[in-house]
């Protein structure tokens, strides 16, 4: 089974392009993914995929012609793994006080506990000025 992974061993550390012979590998070959794949490998690789082949991405007909030029262009690397980018979550350590202040605001205003950290969060609202609104 072809999937997107087996794309990116095949351009970026095997470079033997025979994949696409077979027609159920072309059709889950999506050139959109491999470059957003392959850009997450390094930044030169971002680079790289930026001044190719999304500058030229209308001079590829079809996907033999993407496959060739992944092929052709890519560098042939050694395996890394690839991490998907993701933005961290900040983690705030919350006092009792202020979960249970969170909880009351949200019991008070029929919100969930999430809405009503995230408006705190957000407008910047200094939730010490709300304990007298609870009281």
């Amino acid at each position: 089974m072809t999937n997107i992974f087996t794309f990116i061993n095949d351009i970026l550390y095997k470079k033997r392009g025979n994949l696409l012979q077979d027609c159920d590998a072309s059709s889950q070959f999506q050139p959109y993914m491999l470059c957003r794949w392959i850009s997450m490998y390094s930044t030169s690789m971002s680079k790289l995929i930026n001044q190719t082949f999304n500058r030229l991405w209308l001079a590829f007909d079809d996907k033999d012609m993407w496959y060739k030029a992944f092929l052709t262009i890519m560098p042939q690397t050694k395996f890394k793994k690839i991490s998907y980018i993701k933005k961290n979550k900040e983690i705030k350590k919350a006092n009792p006080e202020r979960i249970q202040l969170i909880k009351q605001l949200a019991y008070n205003y029929e919100m969930s506990t999430r809405e009503v950290e995230e408006l705190i969060n957000n407008h910047n609202i200094d939730i010490a000025k709300q304990t007298k609104l609870i009281k």
